[in-house]
């Protein structure tokens, strides 16, 4: 007799499992429940993949225009080499089962996960299928309370596959084709071309353009200090835009007209035509997805994609602090809900500074995050009930637990809330408008001011408080008007936080309907996410892709820039790929598929049809890089940017023929060829195996041990014996103290200069 196999995606939904459904003991990769008779394993992700194209040609292996586009074939598939003892395992559970549950993540790429890897174990028996979006008690036994027949679907991992299949054909043969036609330029890299980083690219590209185009020019505000009812107050003109020489957003263009003004109003008596005081409150902002906490970690830590990266997965799967750090999801469950006071209190055992302010909390408020329809397949990044002495964890590790924690916090606080003044007055037939805000419940703020929300109503320049004494219809007097210069400003570069942002919600940069419309109801589910292009997962990878491949780079400011072979291939690609209409496009055919509507094989037969035709314009047609590539000093083929373990540096494109290593300053590379380490034919007395050299340091030359980093024995050098300076025998004209001999250290000759420097600066050339 065989057992249940319940094939999981992840290794917290095998512990949730575990912990609330099945006692087991661990097994090499799975685990064995005896008493229920049942073996639970986790995929890790996929354990198959698409095979390469030269997979099923060998010819393709050499990149040519002669060959692209390649024939259509039937998709095939062979286990992930990196997971082969894994998969071994997985198989042969598979085949001494009698049933097998499907725990993949409740999303279509889930679905395919474990779909695929039956498939290919020829698996006929019985699939019943689990969704599991919450992994407390009650939302795990309710899950598995709830079976349904895989069958009814499994269409939607045809809709993961058939993407798959699309991504996969279409960066392979967009990018052998620029690629090939570049290299007829003598251009020597590769112009990577995909579905999302050609969109997220294109983002960069046009908001760089948009921000070198800007012209300065000028505006004018004008305010006014006015005195009524013995409140001193600023208050704002508010532009006639049919009178007033304004531009095409209602600004103040004249500055005569701006001074002119001011001289009319002070000095002037001033009414107040309208006063109003109501009550507004701002919630709680929501807890963290993926794309929120990588975007807030960047802007508030000043920190890269990797530290983020790594800073989640530690925080999850070493220190067990926080939960799945990939969520696409900002809300959360009613089971969450009701264990939330335990939570607050492993917090406040954790962290004595937070302890305080969760005293405060009220864990009867349900704040607007808690809500299961909005909750998707993961829910918003949350604190564990965890105890750990976090004062072990490393500095961002620490920052980012409780930055975390605090918007868990703030859940349970109350609403910020405030009274809010608002009044019109005149001066002149001129009119002003002035607000004021008086804070009356902080709320939340008191531990989560970081993340504000958007008080639109309010002016620029609101007074703090104060307006709510005044009466209407009082009469008062314009003290003083002033003019203020503005200059008009781009929208500035993107950095890391900004990006993520947009690529999350970048159907409002799409002016087609169709397109846009599409892109926002890909996401209608899911209302963390406004036509995005991507995944959580997999957003991150790419901009370091990005990076890595020479199209973006950060400069020392934190701005991420376009490279020119960046917008020189943006300039020849097609806009439906420089945009997210592909995106769309194949979404709206997705949804087909997932209906049983289309098969995958029709999908894929379109994409190859349009890839033809793309094909056949662009070889047509040709290319045209207007980029003046930086020939390598020593061989004169271009160079390249790469990221390495220490930061980015350049190599030529024609190693290992040419090895030729330069210094990376803000994406372009500093022209002096890194010295080759010297041997000295010496030991290292440290390890006693490598050969001291003479290489470069930070610092200049070093002997240093070349087994480093295994070996890091340095010598360092020895002091230069201190010369005194040569008397001359001669008395200084300014102190009458001696004059000595010195060497410049700027030009290295000899000079004669006064002893008692630096208190006397005399100095006289050597003739």
């Amino acid at each position: 007799m065989g057992y249940e196999l319940i094939i999981a995606e992840k290794n917290e939904l095998v512990d949730a499992t575990l912990k609330h459904m099945y006692q087991g003991r661990k097994t090499g990769y799975y685990y064995t429940c005896d008493t229920d008779n049942k073996r639970i394993m986790a995929t890790n992700g996929h354990m198959m993949t698409l095979l390469d194209p030269e997979e099923y040609d060998p010819t393709l292996k050499t990149w040519s225009l002669l060959t692209i586009p390649w024939v259509n074939h039937k998709p095939r598939k062979k286990p992930d080499p990196s997971k082969a003892a894994q998969f071994k395992v997985l198989l042969e559970l598979i085949a001494g089962a009698d049933s097998i549950i499907h725990a993949g993540d409740a999303d279509d790429e889930g679905q395919l996960i474990v779909d695929e890897i039956l498939q290919y174990a020829k698996w006929t028996g019985k699939v019943k299928r689990v969704y599991i979006t919450d992994n407390t008690d009650g939302g795990v036994k309710k899950a598995y309370a709830n079976l349904i027949d895989n069958n009814l679907k499994i269409t939607d991992g045809y809709a993961a596959e058939a993407r798959s299949i699309a991504d996969k054909n279409f960066g392979y043969m967009m990018t052998r084709l620029y690629t090939c036609l570049a290299k007829e330029q003598g251009f020597s890299g590769v112009l990577n071309v995909g579905r999302v980083q050609t969109a997220l690219r294109g983002l960069v590209v046009r908001r760089d353009r948009e921000f070198e185009a800007h012209s300065k020019a000028y505006y004018y505000t004008v305010t006014g200090l006015f005195n009524i009812d013995n409140v001193s107050f600023n208050a704002n003109y508010q532009v006639n835009p049919i009178a007033d020489p304004v531009d095409d957003k209602n600004r103040i263009i004249d500055k005569d007209f701006a001074n002119n003004l001011v001289s009319k109003i002070t000095g002037k008596p001033a009414k107040i035509l309208s006063i109003s005081t109501v009550k507004k409150q701002t919630l709680p902002p929501l807890p963290f997805n993926k794309a929120e906490i990588t975007s807030a970690a960047a802007k508030k830590f000043k920190v890269k994609l990797d530290v983020i990266d790594k800073t989640l997965e530690d925080l999850r799967l070493v220190h067990e602090l926080i939960t799945y750090g990939r969520s696409d999801s900002r809300y959360l469950s009613d089971e969450i809900f009701a264990d939330s006071p335990l939570r607050l209190e492993s917090v406040a055992a954790n962290s004595s500074e937070l302890a305080g302010i969760i005293a405060k909390t009220d864990t009867t408020i349900k704040s607007k995050a808690f809500n299961n329809e909005l909750c998707s397949v993961h829910h918003g990044i949350i604190p564990t009930q965890k105890l750990a002495d976090i004062s072990k964890l490393s500095t961002i590790e620490r920052n980012m637990y409780l930055f975390i924690a605090q918007s868990f916090i703030a859940q349970f606080l109350p609403n910020h809330q405030y009274d809010q003044t608002n009044l019109t007055l005149e001066v002149e037939s001129h009119k002003f408008t002035a607000s004021s805000k008086l804070v009356t419940v902080n709320g939340w703020k008191d531990v989560f001011a970081e993340i504000d929300v958007e008080e639109s109503e309010l002016d620029e320049e609101a007074n703090s408080s104060g307006l709510q004494s005044i009466s209407n219809g009082s009469i008062g007097l314009c003290n003083k008007g002033t003019t203020n210069n503005k200059e008009t400003k781009p929208r500035p570069r993107y950095t890391l936080a900004t990006l993520v942002k947009d690529i999350n919600s970048i159907a409002k940069f799409v002016k087609d309907e169709k397109i846009k419309k599409l892109l926002q109801d890909k996401d209608k589910d899911n209302p963390d996410l406004h036509g995005s292009i991507g995944t959580p997962a997999t957003q991150n990878g790419i901009i370091k892709e990005c990076f890595a491949n020479g199209f973006l780079f950060e400069d020392a400011k934190g701005n991420i820039i376009s490279t020119p072979i960046c917008r020189d291939l943006h300039d020849i690609l097609s806009e439906q790929f420089t945009m997210p209409d592909l995106t769309a496009l194949w979404y709206e055919q997705q949804k087909l598929i997932a209906a049983g509507k289309l098969t995958v094989s029709e999908f894929t037969a379109d994409v190859f049809e349009f890839l033809g035709k793309e094909i056949a314009k662009v070889k047509s047609e040709g290319i045209k890089l207007n980029i003046e590539m930086i020939p390598c000093p020593k061989c004169g083929k271009a160079l390249k940017r790469q990221d390495g373990k220490f930061g980015f540096w350049w190599g030529c494109s024609g190693y290992p023929i040419c090895d030729a290593k330069y210094k990376d300053n803000d994406g372009e590379p500093i022209l002096i060829e890194a010295k080759k380490p010297v041997a000295t034919g010496e030991k290292c007395p440290l390890c006693k195996i490598g050969d001291i050299v003479i290489k470069e340091g930070k610092f200049g030359e070093m002997k240093a041990c070349n087994q480093y980093p295994k070996c890091n024995y340095i010598e360092s050098k020895p002091k230069a014996e201190s010369k005194s300076p040569d008397a001359t025998g001669g008395k200084c004209p300014k102190c009458n103290s001696e004059l000595v001999k010195r060497i410049s250290k700027l030009t290295k000759k000899e000079f004669i200069g006064c002893s008692g420097f630096p208190k006397c600066n005399h100095m006289e050339a050597i003739c």
